[in-house]
């Protein structure tokens, strides 16, 4: 997961990632210093919709670390924002992105002079 993940939803809300440098072009490079193989590496940007402000509390709910201290009580002020937000848009949407990074190690040479990708062969 990017850590720029909903920036703009959290930004509506008046919060701010917390793992911004989190990204693809960060961790790929360090995986390959540290001796391991790329063997995919994948990134999408995309974006998520909400078809009304009652969804967006739902998904602030079931993750409470997207914006924390996240509540309807403190947020009010916001939620009535992104309520007339949907009403001139027509819809809420945020940024969303993920990407997938798969590193192999090296395994020391069997008996038969075989190399293998972390993988043990029985």
């Amino acid at each position: 997961m990017s850590g720029m993940w909903a920036w703009d939803l959290q930004a509506a809300l008046r919060a701010s990632p917390r793992t911004p440098d989190v990204a693809m072009a960060k961790y790929a490079p360090l995986l390959r210093e540290a001796g391991l193989t790329i063997a995919d590496a994948r990134e999408w940007d995309g974006r998520m919709r909400f078809a009304d402000v009652g969804a967006v509390v739902y998904y602030l709910k079931a993750i409470p670390w997207e914006v924390p201290g996240f509540g309807v009580k403190t947020h009010f002020e916001r939620l009535i924002a992104l309520q007339e937000r949907l009403e001139s848009e027509g819809e809420l949407s945020f940024y969303a992105g993920k990407f997938l990074i798969e590193a192999r190690k090296r395994t020391r040479r069997s008996k038969r002079g075989e190399r293998g990708f972390g993988i043990m062969r029985l």
